[in-house]
């Protein structure tokens, strides 16, 4: 079985300790952040794109029909739940929440079902994939693989802010903050650095051009031997950087 991360957020901390000790029961489970807030939730999903989610569909604070939408969602989302109807159930279930767990049956017994419920799902579209039968992975994995994330949160003025991708145009380095360019001549800053920043970008999005600079390579207007355009502004490309540049931005055909 391939390695599989997991991101726990309950608020409730002894039931996440709980939790915790189920999953290091697994020698291919690994929990990579345990959470009690729905925004810093939002944000290490973002950074990290976990395999499972485990949430409580009852959380006082954010319904879970509203998290689910602002989450780039992992393929495996396991609701703990106490004493839920069969109606509130299906609901869970419906909204895109894989499966649930009981709170009051919370054994190692009853959590290995679940992951080995994660485990079959995870071998039948390995299966489909290696034969080949892409029509029939495709309609699997609609619902259980994980979606290609469109966007980040972007700590600005003591508030997160969800900004797409493909409306950053690029990212300055103000020392310890920077600086995000986007459409409409929209501006935000970001405590961070840019070589952890550009970890959290997709690659085939973003490309750090020089020791201050990232950006859109699909923005660009112009490219030049030693520099591109964005919108009028020009941005040196060092030696560095260049040959990565061109090869992720620029198609075979088209290279000088």
């Amino acid at each position: 079985m391939k390695p599989m991360t997991t991101i726990i957020f309950i608020r409730n901390v002894s039931l996440c300790k709980t939790l915790s000790n189920l999953i290091n029961q697994f020698s291919f489970l690994t929990t990579i952040e345990i959470l009690h807030d729905h925004l810093r939730c939002i944000e290490k999903l973002d950074q990290y794109h976990p395999d499972i989610l485990f949430i409580d569909p009852e959380d006082p604070v954010m319904g879970y029909k509203d998290f689910l939408v602002l989450i780039n969602k992992p393929p495996f989302i396991i609701g703990l739940i106490q004493n839920q109807s069969k109606t509130e159930i299906l609901n869970y279930l419906d909204s895109g929440i894989f499966d649930l767990l009981s709170v009051q049956n919370l054994s190692l017994n009853h959590f290995c079902k679940k992951i080995n419920k994660i485990k079959s799902v995870v071998k039948i579209l390995e299966d489909k994939e290696d034969k080949g039968f892409v029509n029939d992975y495709n309609e699997l994995i609609k619902y259980t693989t994980k979606k290609k994330p469109e966007s980040i949160f972007v700590k600005h003025e003591k508030t997160s802010v969800r900004v797409k991708f493909d409306e950053i145009l690029y990212i300055k380095n103000l020392g310890s903050t920077l600086k995000l360019y986007l459409i409409n001549n929209k501006v935000l800053y970001h405590k961070s650095t840019l070589k952890k920043f550009i970890e959290q970008l997709p690659d085939d999005f973003f490309a750090r051009i020089n020791n201050s600079t990232i950006v859109n390579f699909r923005k660009i207007d112009v490219f030049e031997k030693k520099s591109v355009s964005i919108q009028n502004q020009n941005f040196p490309v060092t030696r560095v950087y260049s040959e990565e540049l061109k090869s992720r931005a620029i198609p075979n055909s088209l290279r000088l």
